[in-house]
């Protein structure tokens, strides 16, 4: 198994273990999050990148942040997306 694979599933199974724990209101935001993991690790792959885990994370909360404001999420949102991210 490769080191993205790893880092892939770690995340997604830590986003599903939140989805679980974390309040109504902010499904939304874990929802949102776990496709653009998957995202990345594709991103990864093609660009022959690699790193430990802190390197994929720090990639993903750019990413995920990146797209919430190309999707016009509000401020809380935003907030939220990081809030989740700091927990993986």
């Amino acid at each position: 198994m490769t080191t993205i694979t790893l880092h892939t599933e770690y995340c997604l199974k830590r986003l599903l273990e939140l989805e679980q724990q974390v309040e109504e209101n902010r499904l939304f935001n874990v929802g949102y999050i776990i496709p653009q993991v998957t995202l990345l690790e594709n991103q990864w792959r093609d660009e022959e990148r690699s790193g430990n885990l802190q390197n994929f994370l720090t990639d993903l909360k750019q990413m995920v942040d990146t797209h919430g404001r190309q999707d016009n999420l509000d401020d809380e949102d935003l907030t939220v997306n990081a809030e989740i991210l700091a927990l993986l």
